[in-house]
């Protein structure tokens, strides 16, 4: 949305034209300023954000990464060796390492794993967790 001539500053879509949920893309810090003082309620970085995921899966050995917001973040994983075959309940690791496995797919399927579900080499994991433990978590495999 761009303001145009006649266009008083600080009008919003919103109250403008009835819009009750806008989306804008920024370029910059600046761009989202401006796009926020304008009313625009959401605001996203594309190639921000973008950057920041590869960065992520390029650094670190993970299948996936999902930043919820910043410095909580959800990863997609392997199994690390030293927990295939042994059951998730041994590992305590949300209290040993912050971090909880909140699905597990198993045999092509996702499942909410319980606490004596034994990992298999082939799982894929997804971890969530403050983002340097969940880093850290990928990092065993």
């Amino acid at each position: 949305m761009e303001a145009g001539p006649g266009d008083s500053p600080g009008v919003s879509g919103r109250d403008r034209f009835g819009i009750e949920n806008i989306w804008a893309k920024a370029n910059d810090d600046a761009h989202e300023t401006i796009l926020r003082q304008l009313g625009i309620q959401h605001v996203v970085h594309p190639e921000r954000d973008m950057g920041r995921r590869l960065a992520h899966l390029v650094r670190i050995s993970m299948e996936d990464y999902v930043e919820v917001e910043p410095g909580f973040s959800i990863v997609r994983t392997g199994v690390p060796q030293r927990y295939v075959g042994r059951e998730l309940a041994e590992f305590r690791l949300r209290a040993e390492r912050g971090v909880s496995v909140v699905a597990v797919k198993d045999q092509g399927e996702w499942i909410y794993p319980d606490r004596d579900y034994i990992l298999q080499a082939d799982d894929t994991l997804l971890v969530a967790g403050p983002t340097r433990k969940a880093e850290a978590f990928a990092q065993l495999g």
